[in-house]
C-alpha cells in the first residue's frame, strides 16, 4: 500500500493523504485509520490523531495496540 511506504519513509504529509483516500473508500478500515493517526501524531496534529485513535478503538472494541496511539496523542494535548 502506498500509504505504508510513505509512512516507512517518514513522508507523513503524503502518507496522511494516501490513508485519507483509503479511508474514504472504506471508512471502517481500522488499519488505515490507525496508520493515519500515527502520521498525524508525527506531524504534531495531536487532536486529529486522537480522533482517529478513538475511531479505531470504537471499531476494534478497545484493542490495546490502538489504545496506545490514543494515549500518546491525548498525553500531548
Amino acid at each position: 500500500m502506498q500509504g505504508n511506504n510513505l509512512l516507512k519513509s517518514k513522508d507523513y504529509l503524503h502518507a496522511i493523504e494516501a490513508f485519507t483516500k483509503a479511508i474514504e473508500i472504506n471508512p471502517n478500515n481500522s488499519q488505515c485509520i490507525n496508520a493515519r493517526a500515527r502520521c498525524l501524531l508525527a506531524c504534531g496534529q495531536h487532536q486529529r490523531a486522537l480522533e482517529d485513535a478513538d475511531r479505531v478503538i470504537e471499531l476494534k472494541h478497545g484493542s490495546i495496540a490502538r489504545q496506545t496511539t490514543g494515549a500518546v496523542a491525548a498525553g500531548l494535548l
